[in-house]
């Protein structure tokens, strides 16, 4: 697969022509067919265009750290302050790192295939990812809950909205853990400082930072392990300040909603 150049400077992969499929695949069949009522291309094409808008060439660079009087965003109001605990030094068979719908759908299949020794690490309090950290009013998700919450049927769930509240989602990614015994195991309140891989054990050394305390772990982990991709994001605005008794321009936060204020 050869790469090209976006407008913004990135390289991407180009993708297969739907047309390009031989024609007595599937998908040259529903295409001949005549019955999507669409051209799949056109509408790749589509996305594509947009999300090249969007794409900045400075990456990760456009964002800020949490530091300063920032670090309250690092904080964790769902649970009690000042977490304490003994280093932990293990080997298991596979690391997953966060508790998100990646982290849980990963642990989930992998139960599935018959693997017993997971170790999930999380920096909350709790499963969720998104929506244990996002409880504001009337959160709602925009995918429809039929095709945005996972494993419905393994759960026999049905969701009670079209489109979930967040309570609902995080109650349901809570469900899952508990179904497929993620909690077993798992190290919440944790963060991750440092992933290497040792070549003389052939393992990943992961050092693992319980969220609140600062003891550090050191830990021999699997050739096998589950990254997150995700973390959080603020704009790198030079006027980006958390609100004090003193008002200046920035980020009020309130107990559960924050504003923007730039």
């Amino acid at each position: 697969m050869s790469e090209t150049k976006t407008a913004a400077g990135c390289a991407v992969a180009d993708q297969r022509k739907f047309a390009d499929f031989p024609a007595s695949s599937p998908v040259a069949e529903k295409l001949a067919s005549g019955k999507l009522g669409f051209d799949p291309d056109a509408l790749r094409a589509k996305y594509a265009f947009e999300r090249d808008k969007r794409i900045r060439p400075e990456g990760r660079d456009q964002y800020q750290d949490m530091t300063g009087n920032l670090d309250v965003f690092i904080d964790d109001p769902f649970v009690k302050q000042g977490l304490e605990r003994d280093a932990v030094q293990r080997d298991v068979e596979v690391l997953i790192v966060g508790g998100g719908f990646g982290g849980l759908l990963g642990g989930a299949h992998l139960r599935e295939a018959g693997v017993k020794d997971i170790c999930i690490i999380e920096k909350g309090g709790d499963f969720g990812g998104t929506w244990y950290w996002n409880r504001y009013p009337g959160a709602q998700c925009d995918v429809e809950s039929y095709l945005y919450l996972p494993l419905l049927e393994k759960l026999g769930y049905m969701p009670k909205e079209k489109y979930s509240f967040g309570p609902e989602i995080l109650e349901h990614s809570l469900a899952i853990a508990k179904e497929y015994n993620l909690y077993d195991g798992a190290l919440l309140e944790t963060g991750v400082t440092d992933m290497s891989w040792d070549e003389s054990i052939q393992r990943w050394v992961v050092k693992p930072i319980a969220t609140m305390s600062s003891r550090p772990d050191l830990s021999p982990w699997p050739p096998a392990f589950w990254p997150s991709q995700n973390y959080l994001k603020l704009p790198a605005l030079p006027t980006l300040r958390v609100m004090s008794s003193t008002p200046v321009a920035g980020i009020l936060i309130t107990p559960r909603v924050t504003h923007l204020a730039i």
